[in-house]
């Protein structure tokens, strides 16, 4: 299996963002492999909670199976119709799993984060979100 060109994709949100379960972020990623290295970034198009900056991706391929995490460059948080964008930060890292998919030629997987929250502004809370995404080679 070889990924090096440009895809694209659909993120979809999982159950634990409430109201916002099922909002969808397309995609396009440019991946540069290396022998079972893979490499490139990652550019939200358009969707809930798009990042206007790329993000950074590097993981694995293995056979059929792709494992990766992608970091975006700057921090972005959306807080019901607000955004807000921290430039002096990056991202939380978001990991990736998926398995490609030969009959619909495209990779398909979960995804999880790590977020940190404070409950009642005091007590730090590591929050685990997931959700799922495919990608197609373009």
């Amino acid at each position: 299996m070889e990924v090096n060109g440009n895809w694209e994709g659909i993120i979809v949100y999982g159950k634990e963002y409430g109201e916002n379960a099922g909002k969808k972020v397309v995609f396009r990623s440019e991946l540069t492999q290396n022998n079972d290295c893979i490499s490139g970034l990652f550019y939200d198009i358009s969707g809930f909670g798009t990042n206007p900056e790329p993000a950074d991706v590097n993981g694995k391929i293995e056979g059929n199976k792709i494992g990766f995490v992608k970091q975006y460059r700057t921090k972005h948080m959306v807080s019901g119709n607000k955004h807000q964008i921290d430039t002096s930060r990056k991202g939380p890292k978001i990991f990736y799993s998926g398995t490609f998919d030969e009959v619909t030629n495209s990779f398909n997987g979960n995804w999880t984060i790590k977020v940190s929250r404070k409950f009642f502004g005091l007590i730090p809370l590591n929050i685990r979100s997931t959700g799922t995404w495919t990608m197609k080679k373009i």
